[in-house]
């Protein structure tokens, strides 16, 4: 019976000897991929007296691999979070704004935007919608300026 027991025992380490040795796989580092980006929103408890003239950013983290500039303005045009409006932060952007089309050429930032933009009134909202899209847009790299249209039209946006 012993003699059995050290049979297998030899069997079982000659078999493991001849084995090829196999190196476990490299380990799954994950590639960071996050980028950033600003996107501007009102804020009553930053600014109470409602200046109309300031906005402020939220810096967002994305994994988003398109177009960065494409991100923050569609995260502009959704609006603040329901976390981000417990901080305060709120837009003058109506709902249901979209984003028609946006080009980036030699510095400037072309943004066309739905007609339900066309809805709005007050100097004061008209102004802080045209300094959230413009703050949003610049903070962009490689935007130096900005235009905004309302399906094609630019001349008579955005007027109180």
């Amino acid at each position: 019976m012993v003699v059995v027991a050290i049979a297998v025992v030899v069997v079982a380490v000659g078999v493991l000897a001849r084995r090829p040795k196999t190196t476990p796989p490299p380990a799954v580092v994950p590639v960071e991929t996050s980028r950033t980006y600003r996107v501007f929103f009102t804020n009553d408890l930053l600014d109470p007296d409602v200046t109309c003239q300031t906005v402020f950013p939220i810096v967002r983290d994305t994994n988003y691999e398109g177009d960065l500039g494409r991100a923050a303005i569609e995260d502009l045009v959704r609006g603040p979070t329901a976390a981000d409006r417990l901080a305060g932060y709120g837009t003058a952007l109506p709902t249901g704004v979209t984003i028609k089309s946006l080009e980036l050429k030699d510095g400037s930032l072309k943004i066309d935007l739905s007609s339900e933009l066309d809805r709005v009134g007050g100097s004061c909202r008209v102004s802080l919608i045209r300094k959230q899209i413009e703050e949003t847009a610049k903070a962009l790299s490689g935007v130096g300026s900005v235009t905004i249209s309302v399906e094609g039209r630019t001349d008579d946006i955005l007027q109180p």
